[in-house]
């Protein structure tokens, strides 16, 4: 892991609450008090006194020290468990939307309502398979990245990006797809990190750059692609009065407006569009915030017990019983905050209300174990779970790792992979050996 995950966490809320305070954002109809404030400082000093417990600041060790694992077992699932997931995912992209993007916004629109009366989702036995499949993509884009001295990018493409890239066609979401970029991108990061020297090696043997231009050149396309279809989303979801509309309808809706001299002085400048977008985009980095702090101030309900901030916890209940959920989500929509991201503390208050800081604590030390390993064992096996945790922290604005589009899934996967490899026993060092940095590493 590139960072220490206190450190890592205190910046993702300090850049989130600098946003907040610098952009013209106005709350309307929500009550936003200081003890929403302290008791979310209380959750991120819970997290931070779990992981700094665990260990301080530590270097990282390089290429040599690291014992590769065997992958054969875990690649022939992967491999498997990824074609499978594109198959079904694209009966389900043929039978659903099928493209329509508008189509594809009003099955979303029928399942946030069959959520929200804690009905069963009546979703397909594809759509079913899919979503306890497509987060292998994740897992398979951490591995091809990380572990290969030469990425196969076709390998990567095919076998990671594409169930990912089905699950959002099927579903007409951009979650998977944000995720897949920002999890590849950390997987990078640890493999850099981690196998530095191996790394500059491989430039310094590699004459033609082929691969890299064709990796390179799929990146940014990809990348150009993802962005027009986030925005054609954003602009599809702001129906026929486009932004002007949008801009019109959000105080009601989400109980922010984006109004005084500097938002008008954006408009004027960067054009009303530009400056929806920039709204819409800091709006879901700083809105864990805002409606974390209404739950704080203002939910009464039960505790949920997993049910608000795990997806298949919640598909379970549903099925088991759906007044039980609806009770709550019912407690949730009067609040206006159903469909709303409560980052991770939020979601934590209303799962386990105050023993929810117990629950930080407990995750920010777990995090802090693979930080340590990753940094100190020479099982490489350790290596897999770094992105992951770095973007459950990154994220803990939206989710919990857990919450996060299908996260327990997600993390699932990951361990099935860990388990399955095999690893290759070396010395490991004694974490009190090594010197805690001034600076964070």
């Amino acid at each position: 892991m590139r960072w220490h995950p206190a450190s890592q966490l205190l910046t993702v809320w300090g850049v989130s609450i600098s946003l907040f305070v610098m952009l013209p954002f106005h709350i309307v109809n929500r009550e936003i008090t200081v003890y929403g404030f302290v008791m979310l400082g209380l959750f991120i000093a819970a997290f931070c006194t779990g992981a700094w417990f665990k260990t301080p600041v530590i270097q990282q060790r390089h290429a040599a020290f690291f014992q590769m694992p065997d992958f054969k077992r875990a690649d022939n699932l992967l491999m498997l468990v990824s074609i499978f997931s594109m198959i079904v995912l694209f009966i389900e992209f043929r039978s659903g939307s099928a493209g329509d993007l508008t189509a594809a916004y009003e099955i979303r629109s029928q399942r946030s309502t069959s959520l929200l009366n804690g009905d069963a989702s009546g979703s397909s036995l594809a759509f079913q398979l899919g979503f306890l499949t497509s987060p292998v993509g994740y897992t398979v884009l951490v591995r091809e990245i990380i572990y290969r001295e030469k990425i196969k990018p076709l390998r990567m493409i095919i076998l990671g990006f594409g169930p990912l890239i089905l699950s959002s066609l099927a579903l007409g979401g951009r979650g998977p797809l944000l995720l897949a970029f920002t999890l590849a991108s950390f997987a990078l990061l640890t493999k850099r990190t981690a196998f530095a020297e191996k790394v500059a090696k491989v430039k310094l043997r590699t004459r033609s750059r082929s691969s890299n231009f064709f990796l390179i050149t799929i990146s940014v396309i990809g990348v150009i692609v993802a962005l027009n279809y986030f925005v054609t989303v954003f602009f599809l979801r702001a129906g026929e009065g486009g932004a002007a509309g949008m801009f019109d309808a959000i105080g009601d809706a989400w109980g922010v407006t984006f109004d005084g001299p500097v938002a008008e002085a954006m408009k004027a400048t960067l054009g009303l569009g530009i400056t929806y977008l920039i709204f819409v985009f800091s709006w879901y980095i700083v809105q864990g915030i805002v409606i974390a702090n209404v739950l704080f101030t203002s939910y009464t309900g039960p505790a949920q017990l997993g049910i608000y901030g795990i997806e298949l916890a919640g598909a379970v209940a549903r099925r088991i019983d759906s007044n039980f959920v609806a009770v709550r989500n019912y407690s949730l929509f009067d609040l206006n905050v159903f469909g709303f991201v409560p980052s991770a503390f939020g979601t934590l208050y209303v799962d386990y209300w105050y023993f929810g800081i117990l629950v930080a604590a407990g995750w920010g030390y777990l995090t802090s174990v693979v930080y340590l390993r990753s940094r100190t064992s020479s099982d490489a096996r350790w290596l897999i779970a770094a992105p992951f945790m770095m973007q459950g922290v990154l994220y803990s604005g939206v989710n919990t790792p857990l919450g996060q589009t299908n996260g327990l899934v997600t993390f699932s996967w990951m361990i099935v992979t860990f388990m399955m490899a095999k690893p290759r026993k070396g010395k490991s060092l004694n974490p009190g050996s090594l010197q805690p940095r001034r600076k964070v590493a």
